[in-house]
C-alpha cells in the first residue's frame, strides 16, 4: 500500500507548456515540457505533512509516535521519491506527420545537453497501450539513465488477434499497412533527435512487447542499418522480414504465449538465426541463451513462463544487452 496519495493519473502529460514549432522535412515539431512536477511535489508534501499530524494525534495519547505510522512515513518517503524522479525524467513531446499529430515521452539525461555522444533508445508500447504504460512496464530510461530514450505513442490500428475494428492504439504490422504513417514517424523522432543533440550513429536501439515487438521487427525489416541492436519481446513479423543486415538480436518470449503462439515465435528465431548466422535453435528452456554468430550478430533469447506478459527481468537483460553492442 502507497499512502502519500497522487492525483488520478499522475501522467507525465499534465501542466504541459508550448516550447515553439519548428519544421523538420515538412513536418511540425513541437516541443511541451512537463511542467507538473512541482504542483506533484507539493500536493505529496502536503498530504505527507497530514500523515506526519496524524501520528503526533497519535503520540499525544501514546508518548511517542505510532511504529507503524513511522514505517508507512518511511515507505512513502522512499516510494514517493523513486516515482517522482521517474516521472519527472519523462517529457512529452508531439510532432505533425503528414497532418496528423504525435506524440512520444522522452527522457533526456544530462549528457544529451553536452558535447558527448548520446546513445538512444526506442521502446514501444502493445496493441492497446499506451507511452505511459509503456514508461511503466520497461521503463528503459531508469536502468539506462544516461541514454535518451523515446517511448512513441501508437494510433488506432487493427489487429487480426484483438482489435478487428481497430479501436485501440497499436503499429502497423507490415510495409506499406496505413501508409507507413508508423515509419514515417520514426524517420521524424530521429531526424529531430539528431538536430537537437549529438546522437550516437552507432548506439540506436529498439525494443517493443506484442505489437510493439513486431513493429522492431519491422524497423529491422525496412531501416535496419540505422541499428546497433534490437529487443523485440513476445512478437514476429509475419511477412516481409526478407533479409536485412545482421543485427544483434535479443527476443524475448515464453512457450505458454496463448496469444502470439510460440510456435509462431520459434519460425521467427529460425529466420533470425540463419539470418545471423548462427547455429539451429536449441529446445526451449526457460531462462536466457546465447547464439554465437558468424557475421558479428549475436542471437539471445530469453524464455520465461508469464505467457504473453513482458518478463519482470525484462528490462534490466535489454539495457544490458543493448550495452554490450555498438556498431562497428
Amino acid at each position: 500500500m502507497f499512502l502519500v496519495g497522487f492525483s488520478g493519473n499522475g501522467c507525465p502529460e499534465q501542466g504541459r507548456e508550448t516550447a515553439g514549432i519548428e519544421e523538420i522535412n515538412g513536418n511540425l515539431f513541437t516541443p511541451k515540457r512537463k511542467a507538473a512536477g512541482f504542483q506533484t511535489r507539493t500536493r505529496n508534501f502536503f498530504a505527507l505533512q497530514r500523515l506526519e499530524t496524524r501520528g503526533k494525534f497519535n503520540a499525544s495519547c501514546c508518548g511517542m509516535l505510532q511504529p507503524r505510522i513511522l514505517g508507512w512515513i518511511f515507505v512513502a518517503l522512499v516510494f514517493g521519491a523513486g516515482w517522482l524522479r521517474g516521472a519527472d525524467s519523462l517529457e512529452r513531446r508531439t510532432w505533425i506527420v503528414d497532418g496528423v499529430t504525435r506524440e512520444a515521452l522522452i527522457h533526456l539525461p544530462e549528457e544529451a545537453l553536452g558535447r558527448g555522444l548520446v546513445p538512444v533508445v526506442f521502446a514501444f508500447h502493445g496493441h492497446g497501450g499506451s507511452m505511459q504504460q509503456a514508461s511503466r512496464s520497461f521503463p528503459i530510461h531508469e536502468y539506462w539513465p544516461g541514454a535518451i530514450v523515446v517511448y512513441p505513442q501508437g494510433l488506432p490500428t487493427p489487429s487480426p488477434l484483438v482489435d478487428r475494428q481497430g479501436k485501440r492504439a497499436g503499429w502497423q504490422s507490415v510495409a506499406g499497412a496505413e501508409g507507413d504513417r508508423d515509419l514515417k514517424f520514426f524517420d521524424v523522432l530521429l531526424t529531430s533527435l539528431r538536430q537537437q543533440f549529438q546522437i550516437d550513429p552507432k548506439r540506436i536501439y529498439a525494443t517493443g512487447h506484442s505489437n510493439g515487438g513486431s513493429f522492431t521487427y519491422l524497423l529491422w525489416a525496412e531501416r535496419g542499418d540505422l541499428f546497433a541492436a534490437f529487443a523485440p519481446s513476445s512478437a514476429l513479423l509475419g511477412r516481409g522480414f526478407g533479409q536485412p543486415s545482421p543485427r544483434p538480436v535479443l527476443h524475448l518470449g515464453s512457450p505458454q504465449d496463448r496469444l502470439v503462439k510460440f510456435s509462431w515465435q520459434e519460425r521467427m528465431l529460425d529466420a533470425v538465426l540463419a539470418l545471423n548466422g548462427c547455429g539451429p535453435r536449441m529446445p526451449s528452456t526457460d531462462g536466457y541463451r546465447s547464439y554465437p554468430s558468424t557475421k558479428g550478430a549475436e542471437v539471445a533469447t530469453y524464455l520465461h513462463s508469464g505467457g504473453h506478459r513482458f518478463p519482470a527481468a525484462g528490462t534490466e537483460l535489454i539495457v544490458k544487452f543493448f550495452q554490450s553492442h555498438v556498431q562497428p
